[in-house]
């Protein structure tokens, strides 16, 4: 267990960020717009999906909590860990300001493009056209376009392909299922001579869910860190920004990846499931304690990595309620079926609204309470009466009041 959850993932981003070692780094002109600018370049664009607008209700929790946000939410946008880090204030003031409010944005329009002889970096997905310009859509907004100098042995990748390459997908769960798959949703059934391009080295998530979403196992090309010249690439452009994947191509890929797994669908969901982060990094410290509150509302204790991804989707698939403290094990609610209930325990300095956005757009109710930061932005404690109020609240349970009602 430790292999698979720690080591394992430890090893496989060694072996990534030290791609590129001592190259020369340079920045290629760009393509900013394929829609605009790419037939001047020889690529064919296709639009697939309209652009459009989305939106997410409202998150719930407790008067407590709402509470917080009223009286301290200048302090804990300028204690999380985006502000404190310089990276974008403006981030964690929509962190905290999406929980309490109805939201709308907007989400890109999704193509498809054909490049012939392109070059394709790994492990982020950035590509190159014939003509050496940097196709900016093929990363997300605000990723960085410098890049080590390619040498001049590029490896050859014959034949027709398509990439599942993406930002922080060679190792982050959450990445892989949000920004990667969505992209065989958007390909729909590939042709038998088209190969998927993937991590490599390549974990269980990258092999297993493509395959129960159709891929064939010999279509999967995966690549180690480097520079690849490709014959022939379909460049998929499901989203513009990271972890904000489209309505429509989660639901076609939660449909096609709980039949993939066998899931009969005509079963109502039932169980009550927590997932357990106790002894890894980031975790509620005294877990221990809340396991008698969970095992009196029906919950069973789940550490989502000693399973394989057909078992989660499996497990998630017969999931009513699933609770847990914020991290990428909670976008296994991509699986659960619409009017399911997700409860995040949540650390202020350190989360996002990934999960949130994620089960609106499934149909998911979305829950939240904060816990107690032990003052790094990771680990937290959870008072166990507050988990019971909780969970009296979301499921409707107890006798539970707020007190100052």
């Amino acid at each position: 267990m430790l292999f698979r959850s720690h080591l394992l993932p430890w090893l496989a981003q060694r072996a990534y960020r030290r791609a590129g070692g001592a190259a020369e780094i340079f920045t290629p002109s760009a393509i900013e717009d394929v829609r605009a600018d790419g037939a001047a370049a020889g690529l064919a664009y296709r639009p697939l999906r309209p652009a459009t607008y989305e939106t997410r209700a409202p998150s719930r929790a407790l008067q407590e909590d709402t509470l917080a946000l009223v009286l301290a939410g200048r302090s804990l946008v300028s204690n999380h860990r985006a502000a404190v880090e310089a990276r974008s204030r403006d981030a964690a003031e929509i962190y905290f300001s999406s929980l309490a409010a109805y939201t709308r944005y907007p989400v890109d329009e999704a193509f498809s493009c054909e490049i012939a002889d392109a070059l394709i970096y790994a492990p982020e997905g950035a590509v190159l056209s014939a003509d050496g310009r940097f196709v900016a859509q093929s990363l997300f907004t605000g990723r960085p376009c410098a890049f080590p100098r390619p040498g001049p042995e590029i490896p050859y990748l014959a034949g027709r392909h398509i990439s599942l390459l993406t930002w922080d997908g060679e190792l982050n769960y959450a990445h892989w299922l949000m920004d990667a798959l969505p992209r065989l949703a958007l390909a729909g059934p590939l042709p038998p001579d088209t190969r998927v391009i993937v991590p490599q080295p390549m974990l269980p998530f990258h092999r297993e869910f493509p395959l129960l979403a159709g891929v064939v196992e010999n279509a999967l090309r995966p690549v180690s860190p480097g520079w690849y010249r490709v014959e022939h690439l379909t460049l998929l452009h499901a989203a513009a920004r990271s972890i904000v994947p489209r309505h429509d191509l989660l639901e076609e890929l939660r449909a096609t990846i709980r039949r993939g797994a066998g899931h009969p669908e005509a079963t109502i969901p039932s169980r009550r499931v927590w997932l357990s982060r106790a002894g890894v990094r980031r975790s509620i410290v005294n877990e221990d304690e809340l396991i008698p509150v969970l095992v009196r509302h029906g919950f069973e204790t789940i550490r989502p990595e000693e399973l394989s991804p057909r078992e989660q989707v499996l497990l998630f698939a017969e999931t009513a309620i699933l609770a847990g403290y914020h991290g990428a094990g909670n976008h296994n609610a991509l699986f659960m079926e619409a009017g399911s209930k997700v409860i995040e325990v949540l650390n202020p300095r350190l989360f996002d609204h990934g999960v949130a956005r994620a089960s609106a757009s499934l149909g998911i109710e979305h829950w939240y309470t904060f816990a107690d930061d032990l003052g790094h932005g990771s680990d937290a404690r959870l008072d166990p009466a507050k988990l019971d109020r909780l969970l009296q609240y979301a499921l409707d349970e107890g006798d539970a009041t707020d007190s100052r009602y």
